[in-house]
């Protein structure tokens, strides 16, 4: 049965037209894509950037020239994904790794991520930023803990330089915001003073290792020995091939359902996907709340598109998708790689030509080796008769002479150099008349 609530999309002039999703009721702080534009600095006479308020082709998911998903489609999808408080409390909960995150609830977190975009050199295009409140024990105490989560599908050798930006915007601006009003002793000139705390945490999908120091002095020249006068920070890497499908499937929640579609590269994961976790994709999603499943699919359309699904055919199985009709995309596996089974039959057929040019030409080695080796028996036979005919020849001579057997046989032996394997082949039977 067809659902009547809003999916993230609609069908005009029957084509599937992907719209930016509603507002994450779960996060009634998350600002709307429009109100999160980027805005001119002050006195500046240059207009607002508004070009976030519609998805490029490369946002909403159109590939590149070159047939591959713009890696730019991939990071705002992500950002899609941790703007929702619900997926951001389960992602530190669970693949954090840090206690402080172990009571976190949805309603502790807030989006942030608007309120530092108008600083000069820093885009959060496909960055959130989360300011957090933690509960310790039973008393609940408002502290700022700021996750900086950064999205990345391929190892980023600069990503430190990237966040001790983005950390220095939010320190000085939290600086900023507690001086604000002080009229003679600035609260952050005090030695009491504490900054919040800042967690980076990098999201990486990508099937390599992740090779980037996670040291900032490393990528200073001279940096071990001037390391005293360099920041000093680290960044906390979850990646996401690091955890198999079945230990994400331990959490049946929809943040690890994400993590597992994040981890399909290339059909083959597609199919181990299709055939171990329908079971539990449906167990996860008879209860997930309509942002999720808007969010989830999404994921789903830049995962047709990261595996090559041509885009007409993904339009039509996102029509075909009811708000928890997930399970339309197992009923065609069969779709879902087109171009790539193209690609494969045009290699299997390149690779049997190869193989066939090649058995051909070792045909024509094996005859030539044959006709070689035919040439050469002809030749050694050849050569056997002269041999025979030139002894013959000689010991004739020597029984003119009038010469016994031994003599014979030495005389060929030490003036004729003719070798003791000629002799032995052809002598007696001369010598006999044979």
């Amino acid at each position: 049965m067809k659902s009547d609530r809003k999916l993230y999309g609609s069908v005009k002039n029957g084509k599937y037209i992907r719209e930016k999703a509603a507002e994450d009721p779960a996060d009634t702080n998350i600002p709307s894509d429009k109100s999160i534009e980027r805005q001119p600095d002050k006195g500046s006479d240059k207009p607002t950037d508004k070009s976030s308020d519609k998805l490029s082709d490369k946002q909403s998911g159109n590939r590149s020239a070159e047939g591959d998903p713009p890696q730019h489609a991939r990071d705002v999808n992500s950002r899609r994904i941790f703007k929702n408080a619900k997926l951001t409390c389960q992602f530190l909960k669970e693949y954090s790794g840090l206690e402080i995150f172990a009571e976190l609830q949805p309603e502790d977190i807030e989006d942030v991520t608007s309120k530092y975009q108008a600083y000069p050199g820093v885009e959060f295009e496909s960055d959130v930023i989360k300011k957090i409140r933690i509960r310790t024990g039973e008393e609940e105490k408002e502290i700022f803990v700021i996750p900086l989560i950064e999205h990345k599908s391929q190892v980023d050798y600069n990503v430190q330089m990237q966040l001790l930006r983005y950390m220095s915007v939010i320190w000085y601006d939290y600086g900023k915001k507690m001086n604000k009003g002080a009229e003679k002793y600035r609260p952050t000139s005090r030695k009491s003073f504490r900054y919040p705390p800042i967690i980076p945490i990098v999201y990486y999908e990508g099937k390599e290792n992740w090779t980037a120091d996670t040291e900032l002095w490393k990528r200073i020249e001279y940096g071990e020995v001037l390391k005293e006068f360099i920041p000093a920070f680290s960044y906390k890497v979850i990646r996401i091939h690091d955890y198999t499908n079945e230990e994400l499937q331990k959490h049946t929640d929809e943040m690890s359902l994400v993590m597992m579609i994040n981890k399909i590269q290339s059909p083959e994961d597609y199919t181990e996907f299709i055939q171990k976790s329908e079971v539990y994709m449906n167990d996860v999603l008879k209860d997930s709340p309509q942002e999720l499943i808007e969010i989830l699919r999404d994921v789903f359309w830049s995962l047709l598109m990261k595996i090559n699904v041509p885009q007409e055919e993904a339009e039509e199985l996102m029509e075909q998708m009811g708000a928890k009709n997930m399970g339309y995309l197992f009923e065609n596996i069969k779709k879902m790689d087109i171009q790539a089974e193209r690609r494969n039959t045009q290699k299997a057929q390149e690779r049997a030509e190869r193989a066939e040019a090649e058995a051909e030409e070792a045909k024509a080695k094996v005859k030539k080796a044959k006709a070689e080796a035919e040439e050469a028996k002809t030749e050694a036979e050849e050569a056997k008769k002269t041999v025979r005919t030139m002894i013959k020849n000689l010991v004739d001579l020597c029984k003119q002479e009038d010469l016994q057997k031994e003599e014979t046989k030495e005389r060929l032996k030490r003036f004729y150099k003719v070798s003791e394997k000629d002799l032995a082949a052809n002598f007696e039977e001369i010598w006999n008349n044979k």
